[in-house]
């Protein structure tokens, strides 16, 4: 699915506890590209990549929205009707979430340490009939405040990871 005729996804968080329990975050944004969706040049990154670490470096960041983000109310809005993002899509990427770490596990600790957590980023597309798909799953996501959208966010996120995480050792 494009977005105004360009590429986009969401980005959510997934935080895991020291006693292992899994936690998505309830807010997520999207990330969307600088340039129109063209398969005519498949490595231009500025229209198949919407990350900021690439989407920064191209004239057309930020032409559309505040730095190529999205709220989901926001994308909400121009979806119109055609998909309702909290009863269809939210559920389908949290059941997306649920599978990936349960699939994972064992590998989450390998060392059994105690007092770990980990925060993740996790990346979702949307087809045209509205089904979600886990494109990636971020390690080490960048926390860069670029633009209002995550300037507001990202601290709530990181209070949250210290609320749950950190506060209940």
């Amino acid at each position: 699915m494009l977005l105004n005729g360009r590429k986009f996804d969401i980005r959510s968080y997934v935080l895991i506890t020291p006693d292992g329990s899994i936690h998505m975050y309830n807010k997520s944004y999207v990330r969307t590209s600088s340039r129109h969706f063209s398969l005519e040049d498949l490595s231009d990154r500025s229209t198949h990549l919407t990350n900021d670490a690439i989407q920064v470096k191209f004239d057309g960041y930020g032409a559309f929205e505040d730095s190529n983000k999205l709220t989901m109310q926001q994308l909400q809005d121009q979806m119109g009707a055609a998909i309702n993002i909290e009863a269809a899509i939210i559920p389908q990427m949290q059941e997306c979430a649920r599978h990936a770490f349960a699939a994972v596990q064992d590998k989450l600790n390998p060392q059994k340490h105690s007092m770990t957590f980990e925060l993740y980023g996790l990346d979702f597309m949307i087809d045209l009939s509205g089904k979600v798909y886990l494109i990636e799953v971020n390690n080490c996501p960048a926390l860069y405040r670029h633009g209002q959208i995550l300037t507001e966010m990202l601290p709530l996120v990181i209070e949250e990871v210290a609320q749950k995480a950190i506060d209940g050792i």
